[in-house]
């Protein structure tokens, strides 16, 4: 299972980001990205700029990994069957110092007002956008797991329709999928779901 070695300069896992806008994602994604921690297996949280000198190659976010790997099905998994050594789970010596609360990361590294969103791919930057608008996006359980953030649109806003959703593997066969959503290779799937997966021509 490809990961990496040390977390990035803008690892959200990382609390010297906390005041690092490029660290940010909107919070409809934060809802989405719960589950690849808390879910019943699936998602990786993938790194956001890829494998080190091939960013087109999804890999598993090495601050999360040590953050909180020993909550994920799907990490304990991959340690138990020899796919991810146990030093991943830990974070290393020289590491800044990461979260130990999902929620208080998710609080603090959600896209606020006035954030740059340039580093987001354009899907995510609508979401951004909309967010900023006033109403915020809902979605089906699976798709948008409760991340404890406000969820509820205000109440003079009709609440959009929920979309359905349908995981696409990222690669055939088995091997792990990866939900961080950022990247060269992000894209939507069925109206409801963002994965970052193979590039698609066309």
């Amino acid at each position: 299972m490809p990961y990496r070695q040390g977390p990035c300069g803008e690892c959200p896992a990382r609390r010297d980001n906390a005041r690092n806008p490029r660290a940010r994602f909107p919070a409809a994604m934060w809802r989405h990205l719960r589950a690849t921690t808390f879910g019943d297996g699936g998602d990786l949280f993938g790194c956001h700029r890829g494998a080190p000198g091939h960013p087109g190659i999804d890999c598993a976010c090495a601050g999360v990994l040590a953050a909180f790997g020993q909550q994920s099905l799907t990490v304990l998994l991959a340690r138990h069957h020899g796919r991810l050594p146990a030093a991943t789970l830990r974070a290393g010596e020289r590491w800044p110092a990461l979260y130990t609360d999902w929620d208080q990361m998710a609080a603090a590294q959600t896209l606020r007002p006035g954030d740059p969103v340039d580093h987001l791919p354009p899907l995510l930057q609508q979401i951004a956008e909309l967010e900023h608008q006033g109403p915020i996006l809902t979605c089906s359980t699976n798709c948008w797991p409760n991340a404890g953030l406000n969820t509820r649109p205000p109440a003079n806003r009709a609440t959009p329709a929920t979309p359905t959703t349908r995981t696409e593997p990222v690669a055939p066969g088995p091997g792990p999928r990866f939900a961080a959503g950022l990247g060269p290779g992000a894209r939507r799937v069925d109206g409801g779901g963002w994965h970052r997966g193979r590039r698609h021509s066309g």
